[in-house]
């Protein structure tokens, strides 16, 4: 169910973690720029399910940095899921943990704009993307 139109990072990022919970996913390497860059390879498939339930995209396309390979964009959504307690990130380097029960995953996705499928299959994807970084 569409609970608004408007779809932010923010949104898209807690709703990823959700998702790669759902999914079995419980921590992923914060190591290199992997997790910037499979953000960057799945913002088509964000468009395609944004574009599938009539959500607006708030956000600009994420791109990596040509030198640096991080995303400015990814950085400061990644500080604001650990404020939100949606993952632990001691530091830089570090594994980040995704916290949160499969049902307070569920629950949280029912509060974010668009579908829980929607979530999950940006999960999946990014998933894939990462496994070819790492």
């Amino acid at each position: 169910m569409i609970r608004r139109n408007n779809l932010h990072l923010g949104d898209v990022t807690i709703g990823l973690f959700a998702g790669l919970l759902l999914e079995g996913v419980k921590g992923l390497s914060s190591k290199g720029q992997s997790i910037d860059k499979a953000f960057e390879l799945v913002y088509p498939v964000i468009v395609s399910e944004a574009n599938r339930l009539g959500l607006r995209i708030r956000f600009s396309e994420i791109r990596t940095h040509p030198l640096h390979g991080d995303s400015l964009q990814v950085q400061e959504e990644l500080s604001l899921a650990v404020r939100y307690g949606c993952i632990s990130w001691k530091m830089p380097g570090a594994e980040i943990i995704i916290e949160g029960s499969p049902e307070e995953a569920r629950a949280l996705l029912g509060r974010l704009p668009g579908d829980s499928e929607m979530y999950r299959k940006i999960a999946r994807a990014f998933r894939e993307e990462y496994r070819k970084l790492v």
